[in-house]
């Protein structure tokens, strides 16, 4: 299964846009804090998913340009940019190292593979004429429900890149530690059997594993409670904010 589909298939299920979200405006006043001006800028959005920061920045922006690899994804992006009446956001489908080379005031990218390695990192850093926002990854994630099915597939829970190697890549291309910081952001997942079937799948998937259905349906029938599964990932994410210079 190709990128696209597993993240079009994770537009089912994954976490809605809510205007004013006090999670997403905590996550963004990190980057105001530190010095960042949105109004008025040129902003880029790799990863943009369905909107959670970029309609937000939107908001304030100049423009906003968001790439992502999923066009469901892009399609709900561009169903809430309708919503509130956004006029200044262009939305491209494509991988990110294949998406054209531009500069913008400010780059923007959270929790997205596209980053997941030092070639593509190093492609976003140098689309910035003033700031690199990133968010991604900490140094722990812990879901023993999720552990458990993925043992099952002999394959276990991974820590995605994040932080971390972020901060390593710039310390090998001589580049000054930025501002940054590790804040935990546990996620609750609460869902139907369907729901939980499905998710379960995509995380094999994403894991490069091939879902046994049977084996993950007897397991949520074992941990079904009221019709519902609900589990906790406790997760750590990294928030760095990387100021351009010229080496």
């Amino acid at each position: 299964m190709n990128g696209q589909t597993i993240w079009n298939t994770k537009s089912q299920t994954f976490p809605k846009f809510i205007n004013n979200n006090i999670e997403t405006l905590n996550d963004l006043e990190f980057f105001t804090h530190n010095g960042v001006e949105f109004s008025n800028k040129t902003i880029l959005d790799i990863g943009c998913g369905n909107g959670r920061f970029g309609l937000e920045l939107a908001k304030l922006a100049k423009s906003l340009i968001g790439t992502d690899i999923s066009d469901k994804m892009l399609a709900q992006f561009a169903h809430h940019t309708k919503e509130l009446g956004l006029s200044n956001v262009q939305l491209h489908c494509c991988e990110w190292l294949d998406f054209p080379s531009q500069s913008f005031d400010i780059v923007f990218a959270s929790m997205t593979p596209a980053l997941n390695h030092k070639t593509a990192f190093l492609k976003a850093l140098k689309s910035c004429v003033e700031y690199f926002c990133y968010i991604g990854w900490g140094k722990s994630r812990e879901c023993p429900f999720l552990d458990q099915i993925l043992r099952l597939h002999q394959l276990r829970l991974e820590l995605p890149t994040g932080l971390p190697d972020v901060l390593k890549w710039l310390q090998e291309e001589n580049y000054p530690t930025p501002i940054h910081q590790y804040r935990q952001s546990d996620f609750t997942f609460e869902g139907d059997f369907k729901q939980a079937f499905e998710n379960i799948k995509w995380y094999i998937q994403i894991h490069g594993g091939i879902p046994n259905d049977k084996l993950i349906k007897e397991y949520i029938s074992s941990h079904l409670q009221n019709n519902k599964i609900t589990y906790l990932q406790k997760r750590e994410i990294g928030l760095a904010l990387i100021p351009i210079i010229k080496l």
